[in-house]
């Protein structure tokens, strides 16, 4: 299963989102942990082409590779709105696809949507990527429209990525659509990043894609993070329009900070939600387990939501699976909103599958607005092809 999404995320740089299509049902067929069929039905069980033009795909294994092939609801092979009528991933150690391949109906190479045939991704030892390369069915190097690049090279020290360059097809720096052609990390000694900067393929100046040309990070004696800065094409301090230049942490242990925010006058600024600073606290494997709302004497302080601090629970890899809404004693609280909290409920490959909203006793209860869970429904790149609004009582509110 995660073999198949790993490719379908590299695909999906690329894809058309599937439109929501509240008529027809994906189903899947598995033997063992894998999957070996999906298929649309409509609401009387029968076989339908879906959203993305196909009705039927099948899953199977030789060797390393996994060969995808699309059905119509006629059973014969077809073309997907995707550009393609087969995929094949090729999967190397620690399951990671090395090599995809687009095919046609006669299982010849061809373009998909994005406009390459074929995708090679190289890693270095510890499982980070290398670089991603994209070829034409008559195999040189293509540019990718809508990437602006043929090849995206990651560079390392240890562990700590170090830069990113973006190439044409001839092996020169190119600018993308992301409106730069490099991304520079520079690192301490222990790896730790100090500072980001972008360039242009002249070597000049560029903007990121969050409005920001570098930035610097202060680390205090004990190798912790002190402050982060951003900065514009000209060395400037920025705000990047979000009204905060740059944020600090006060540590007062060795899990334990505070976080303020400020201008580019070096004036402080609220939090979101109004707070004049959060006290965050983290634990051993440095995850956030709790944010508490502060005012300007350092009180703890209900935001714009009525929340004074939100209490964090991870699953056993790692990922944020609850959120509870707490006074200053740690008593779960309601919000504005009627919950106190939410959690949410993941898939085998960390997809969210649904989000249920929780009262002050762990128990689903009903937003201001009648909504108690969420649930999200994903095509077969997994994008999300629907998303269903319930109460508390299990009845549909809404779709999406």
């Amino acid at each position: 299963m995660k073999k198949k999404i790993w490719a379908a995320l590299l695909c999906a740089l690329m894809m058309i989102a599937a439109c929501a299509c509240a008529e027809v049902t994906l189903n899947e067929e598995t033997k063992g942990d894998s999957v070996t069929r999906r298929y649309w039905t409509d609401e009387s069980g029968t076989v339908v082409n879906g959203p993305m033009g196909w009705a039927v795909v099948t899953y199977t294994s030789k060797g390393a590779t996994v060969t995808e092939t699309y059905y119509n609801a006629e059973g014969a092979v077809t073309t997907t709105a995707d550009g393609y009528a087969m995929r094949q991933v090729k999967y190397g150690i620690k399951s990671q696809p090395e090599e995809i391949i687009y095919l046609d109906e006669n299982g010849e190479k061809t373009e998909c949507i994005g406009g390459y045939a074929r995708v090679y991704i190289y890693y270095i030892t510890a499982g980070k990527t290398r670089s991603v390369q994209y070829f034409s069915a008559d195999e040189p190097l293509v540019n990718v429209p809508a990437l602006g690049y043929a090849v995206k090279q990651n560079e390392y020290r240890g562990t700590t990525l170090t830069g990113t360059s973006y190439l044409d097809k001839d092996g020169n720096l190119v600018d993308t659509t992301l409106g730069y052609a490099k991304m520079i990390q520079s690192v301490n000694k222990q790896n730790q990043i100090k500072s980001v900067r972008f360039e242009h393929a002249d070597g000049s100046a560029a903007n990121g894609p969050d409005g920001w040309a570098s930035l610097t990070r202060e680390l205090d004696k004990n190798k912790r993070e002190k402050s982060v800065k951003f900065y514009d094409l000209n060395g400037n301090i920025t705000d990047r329009g979000l009204g905060w230049a740059y944020e600090t942490k006060t540590w007062s242990g060795k899990t334990t900070y505070t976080l303020k925010r400020f201008d580019t006058q070096d004036n402080q600024v609220s939090m979101p939600g109004g707070a004049a600073a959060v006290k965050v606290e983290m634990n051993r494997d440095e995850q956030v387990i709790r944010e508490t709302n502060l005012d300007a004497s350092g009180n703890a302080t209900a935001d714009g939501d009525g929340i004074i601090a939100r209490a964090y629970t991870y699953d056993a890899d790692g990922r944020m699976t609850q959120v509870t809404y707490t006074d200053a004693e740690k008593n779960a609280v309601a919000a504005a909103d009627g919950t106190a909290g939410w959690k949410e409920i993941v898939d085998e490959d960390g997809f969210v599958t649904s989000r249920v909203y929780l009262d002050t006793a762990g128990q689903p209860v009903n937003r201001t607005d009648g909504v108690s869970e969420i649930r999200y429904r994903y095509d077969e790149n997994h994008a999300v092809s629907a998303v269903e609004y319930y109460d508390v009582n299990g009845v549909l509110v809404k779709t999406e």
